[in-house]
């Protein structure tokens, strides 16, 4: 289940991909501290919903590619079933 931090934390990474954890951050500041964004992100990679390049200060976290996908084809199932 995706809380309201990894929704914030996945908006940011489609439209900024490649970016580091300092900088999801910095630029989302209502998520709490660092600690939890590491967490969210850690959670987020071990889900398979975000990619992980590099290690330790050198990595950068972007959506994984078949999630996307897979999110879009929910929001169109979900918006047909709306429709009925």
């Amino acid at each position: 289940m995706k809380t309201g931090r990894l929704n914030s934390i996945l908006a940011y990474l489609r439209d900024n991909p490649q970016s580091s954890s300092k900088a999801i951050f910095d630029a989302l500041p209502d998520l709490g501290g660092y600690a939890t964004v590491k967490r969210e992100l850690a959670k987020a990679v071990a889900e398979g919903t975000v990619v992980v390049t590099g290690l330790r200060k050198a990595a950068r976290y972007s959506v994984a590619p078949g999630f996307g996908l897979l999110q879009s084809c929910l929001l169109y199932t979900s918006d047909a079933a709306d429709d009925k």
